[in-house]
């Protein structure tokens, strides 16, 4: 499977490319607003049986780009670096080694799912999303005790 990453001829990657090119003119067309949250089957021009299905730009940057607009890509971006900023900051400034490996790890898991959405949607998958939600909860009220005891 590695080895097939690269190559532009194969199935998979034609179809994902294709995927975004239709996902970067639906961007132009709807730049502001994008079609809507949970409208990506408009993007690729199918019906609405089609959202059971779950259309997606595979890729989570584009997916929020075309659904939800620029501004909402932005604001997405920023909640990103804001939860790396704050656990990076959080990861020096723990004393406790089983915090300090915990908040370590939320990092690494954090910059992984972040990397990883470039080619999927995995976190709007509701267990991947939920693990998420509740990891990001723990450091950022880890956070708050620590910088208020400090």
């Amino acid at each position: 499977r590695i080895f097939s990453i690269s190559d532009l001829d194969e199935v998979s990657n034609k179809g994902r490319i294709q995927i975004w090119q239709e996902t970067l003119i639906s961007i132009k067309k709807h730049p502001l607003l994008g079609v809507g949250f949970g409208n990506f089957n408009y993007v690729l021009g199918e019906n609405t049986s089609a959202i059971k299905k779950g259309s997606s730009a595979h890729s989570i940057y584009f997916n929020i780009a075309a659904e939800i607009g620029i501004l909402g890509l932005i604001i997405f971006l920023f909640l990103i670096i804001e939860i790396l900023k704050m656990s990076y900051n959080l990861y020096f400034s723990i004393e406790e080694k089983y915090l300090k490996i915990f908040v370590g790890a939320f990092f690494v898991y954090f910059i992984w799912i972040s990397a990883y959405g470039f080619f999927d949607v995995v976190i709007f998958n509701d267990k991947v999303l939920m693990v998420v939600i509740v990891l990001t909860g723990m450091v950022s009220s880890l956070d708050r005790i620590i910088t208020r005891n400090a």
